[in-house]
């Protein structure tokens, strides 16, 4: 569907992100998982608001919740 594809354009890192913010991560929890910088993550959320074409991480969720 639409959703699968619009989520087939994010890196491997970027559905990484994605997956924790949806479990409800904050970007510190996110980096400390991820052994990044909090600045990355924002980086990496900055990508995905503007490849799926989204502001929030709420609409994040929904997104994935639809993809899944």
């Amino acid at each position: 569907n639409d959703t699968s594809e619009l989520l087939s354009t994010l890196t491997h890192r970027e559905k990484e992100v994605a997956t924790l913010v949806c479990k409800g991560e904050t970007n510190q929890m996110i980096a400390d998982d991820l052994k990044i910088s909090p600045n990355t993550v924002k980086l990496h959320m900055t990508s995905i608001f503007e490849k799926l074409g989204i502001k929030s991480r709420v609409a994040l969720a929904i997104l994935f919740t639809k993809a899944t």
